[in-house]
Order: C-alpha cells, then sequence, then structure tokens
C-alpha cells in the first residue's frame, strides 16, 4: 500500500515484544522502510546496528554497501 510510516510504526511496535523468531525480519525491514523513506541517516544507524548483531547475514551486508555510497 505503499504506507511506510503505518509500516514503520508497526515494524518498531513489534520489536517491543522482542520476540527471536521475528527480530532478524523486523530490524531489516525496519532498514528497508527508511530507504523508501529517503531517511538515509536513520537507514545507516539501523544497518551498522543491524550488521553487528547479524554480522554473516548477506542482504544486511549488501544493504550496508548501497548505503554507503
Amino acid at each position: 500500500e505503499e504506507n511506510y510510516q503505518s509500516a514503520l510504526e508497526h515494524i518498531q511496535s513489534g520489536l517491543k515484544y522482542d520476540d527471536p523468531d521475528v527480530r532478524q525480519s523486523l530490524l531489516f525491514n525496519e532498514i528497508c522502510v527508511y530507504e523508501y523513506l529517503k531517511e538515509w541517516d536513520a537507514a545507516r544507524v539501523k544497518v551498522d546496528q543491524y550488521v553487528q548483531l547479524y554480522p554473516t547475514d548477506e542482504a544486511g551486508i549488501r544493504e550496508k554497501a548501497f548505503l554507503s555510497h
């Protein structure tokens, strides 16, 4: 629906429950939403945190490289 602000609110709400089964997916999607919102600084901060938590995740590594340009 391209309602990214609402998506961000739902992601952040889901992260409050700290469910390890979905946490990684929510954190990655949070990065993507910030990108869609063109909030590049927030996306960079989130991707740095993500890669620290999941250093072998190839999608996270690619996003970090993308946001580094």
